[in-house]
């Protein structure tokens, strides 16, 4: 599975994560995602065609919500938005940021622990004017 990522061939890697055990899945459909995440960053630093790089997010969203569907805590979406921060991205995008919203207090973990205090304190306002209960 390490190796098919490695490798790019995510087609294949996501078949042999599906038919795996619940733990492995988890495990290979995470690292999916990074890779999948760190080659939209890399295609991003490089890529001036905004049209292109926004179809290549799309692609991902489009997995995230055939893969993570049935995941409350939008685990895979987390991993996404980690990747993103951990490379240095400014912000995580606002599809995603709201995808997480379910999870608040995760997701405001995770932009404090990534000294993101302007998504912090917008996400904490967003929770106070619409009397959102956080997990």
């Amino acid at each position: 599975l390490t190796l098919l990522v490695a490798e790019n061939f995510i087609d294949k890697a996501i078949m042999l994560a599906k038919a795996s055990d619940p733990k492995t899945e988890r495990s290979g459909m995470s690292m999916i995602f990074k890779k999948l995440t760190q080659t939209i960053l890399e295609i991003q630093a490089q890529e001036h065609d905004l049209f292109f790089v926004q179809s290549k997010w799309n692609e991902l969203k489009a997995l995230l919500e055939l893969y993570d569907a049935n995941d409350e805590n939008k685990s895979y979406y987390f991993v996404v938005a980690e990747e993103i921060l951990s490379r240095g991205g400014s912000h995580v995008p606002e599809w995603l940021s709201i995808a997480l919203r379910c999870n608040s207090s995760a997701l405001l973990r995770l932009y404090l622990s990534h000294h993101q205090f302007e998504e912090a304190a917008d996400l904490t306002l967003y929770l106070l004017t619409h009397n959102v209960e956080s997990k």
